[in-house]
C-alpha cells in the first residue's frame, strides 16, 4: 500500500498469522480462538508491546488503507475487500487486548481516538477495543474533554428516532464515560445528563423511558405505543431500554445531585419499584433496575452510612428516622419473599444468580445505611 499496489493474500495471510499470535501472547487463557480469548492479561507484555511501539503499527496498518484512499469505509464490507476486513478486525482485537486492565495502555491509546470512532459501526471490532480503553481506567476518563463526550453523546444521532436500528453500544459507551464501581468522573456525569435529559435536551428521543398510563406501564417507542408485556418481548428494543437504565444508574453514581435530580424526575421511585418486582421480567433487566434503585433512591441525601454498630440510640433518633423510610418497606418485604422462595441455587441459571446477586448488594446497603427495619 505503500507504493500504491494492493497487498497479496499472502501476505496478509502471514501478517494475520503474526497478529494471531500476538493476540494469545497478551493474556493467560486456554482458549486459543483471537476473537473469543479474554484470559488474565500479563501486564509486563503489555507493557513491551507498547514501548516496542506495537500499538503504533497497528493503528497504521489499520488507517493505511484509508489514508491512501485504496479503501473506502463504504466498501469495507464487500467481498473483494474481505482480507482487508480481517486484517482490521485482528488489529482492533490486539488494541483491546493490549488495552485490556492495563490503565497506562489505555491513556496511550487516546491520541488515536478519532481514528477508532471514526470506524464505529462499521462491523471491524472498534467498539469492544474503545470499551476496554475506557473501562476503569480514572485517569483517562477524567482527561477527556467536553468535545470528545459530545462526539460520544452524538452517535445516539446515527439512530433514527422510529428505533428500527438501534445499537446498545452507544449507550454502553457512555455508561463507561460516568466512571466505574463507587468512582465516579462527575464533570462527565453531569454533561451527559445535562445533555440527554436536561430541560433543553434534544436527545432524551433517542432513549426508551417508561410511562405509566392508569396503572399500565406504557412505551412510545417512534410513532408505535406498547404495553410492557408487548415491549419486552421485542429483543433488540428491550436490551436498548436495559441500557438506558444502566446508563441512568452511571449518572447517579457517586451521589451526583444533578443527575439524581433529573432522574427521578425520569422515573419514578414506584416505577422503579415495579420492575424490580415484576417476575414477568428478564433477570437481566430486573438486575439493572436494582442498581438503578441504588444510586437513584438508596446512596442518595440524607442516607448516610454506619461504619459501626450502636448498641445504645436515643429513642428520639429511632422515632425521627422513621417516616422517610416508609417508601422502602414495600422493597424489604418484596426481598425478604424473594429470598424465601428462592433458597436453592440453580448453578446453570447464571442470569437468576446475578439477580439474586444484585438483590443481596441492594439488601446489604439498605443495612449500611440505616434503612433496613423489621416488616411487620
Amino acid at each position: 500500500l505503500t507504493h500504491g499496489r494492493p497487498i497479496k493474500p499472502v501476505d496478509l495471510l502471514s501478517t494475520l498469522k503474526a497478529l494471531t499470535q500476538l493476540i494469545l501472547f497478551c493474556t493467560q487463557s486456554n482458549d486459543q480462538d483471537p476473537f473469543k480469548r479474554e484470559g488474565i492479561p500479563y501486564e509486563n507484555r503489555q507493557r513491551v508491546l507498547r514501548e516496542r511501539k506495537v500499538l503504533d503499527m497497528i493503528v497504521y496498518v489499520i488507517y493505511l488503507p484509508f489514508r491512501q484512499e485504496y479503501l473506502d469505509l463504504n466498501d469495507i464490507l464487500k467481498s473483494e475487500y474481505k482480507y482487508y476486513l480481517r486484517l482490521i478486525r485482528f488489529g482492533y482485537r490486539l488494541i483491546k487486548q493490549i488495552c485490556k486492565n492495563n490503565a497506562r495502555n489505555g491513556v496511550y491509546m487516546i491520541k488515536y481516538l478519532h481514528i477508532l470512532m471514526s470506524h464505529i459501526d462499521c462491523n471491524v471490532g472498534v467498539e469492544d477495543a474503545l470499551l476496554e480503553i475506557f473501562t476503569n481506567n480514572y485517569n483517562l476518563l477524567d482527561a477527556i474533554t467536553e468535545k470528545q463526550l459530545q462526539e460520544f453523546i452524538n452517535l445516539l444521532k446515527k439512530q433514527d428516532k422510529s428505533f428500527t436500528n438501534v445499537n446498545s453500544r452507544y449507550l454502553e459507551f457512555l455508561s463507561v464515560l460516568c466512571g466505574y464501581d463507587a468512582k465516579p468522573v462527575t464533570k462527565n456525569q453531569e454533561f451527559i445528563a445535562n445533555s440527554l435529559i436536561g430541560a433543553s435536551s434534544q436527545f432524551i428521543n433517542y432513549l426508551i423511558i417508561p410511562y405509566e398510563d392508569e396503572g399500565k406501564m406504557m412505551f412510545k417507542v417512534g410513532d408505535q405505543l406498547w404495553d410492557l408485556a408487548n415491549f419486552i418481548q421485542q429483543k433488540s428494543l428491550r436490551e436498548y431500554f436495559q441500557k438506558t437504565i444502566e446508563l441512568l444508574a452511571s449518572l447517579c453514581l457517586g451521589r451526583n445531585i444533578v443527575s439524581i435530580e433529573l432522574v427521578s424526575k425520569l422515573i419514578s421511585h414506584n416505577m422503579v419499584l415495579h420492575f424490580i418486582m415484576d417476575e414477568n421480567l428478564t433477570y437481566e433487566l430486573r438486575s439493572s433496575f436494582c442498581i438503578l434503585y441504588l444510586h437513584a433512591y438508596i446512596d442518595v441525601e440524607p442516607y448516610t452510612r454506619a461504619d459501626i454498630i450502636l448498641y445504645t440510640r436515643k429513642w428520639a433518633d429511632i422515632m425521627s428516622k422513621t417516616n422517610p423510610h416508609i417508601q422502602f418497606k414495600k422493597l424489604q418485604a418484596f426481598i425478604d419473599q424473594h429470598f424465601e422462595n428462592n433458597q436453592l441455587i440453580d448453578m446453570a441459571n447464571t442470569q437468576r444468580n446475578r439477580f439474586l446477586l444484585v438483590l443481596v448488594r441492594l439488601c446489604r446497603q439498605l443495612f449500611e445505611f440505616n434503612i433496613y427495619e423489621d416488616v411487620p
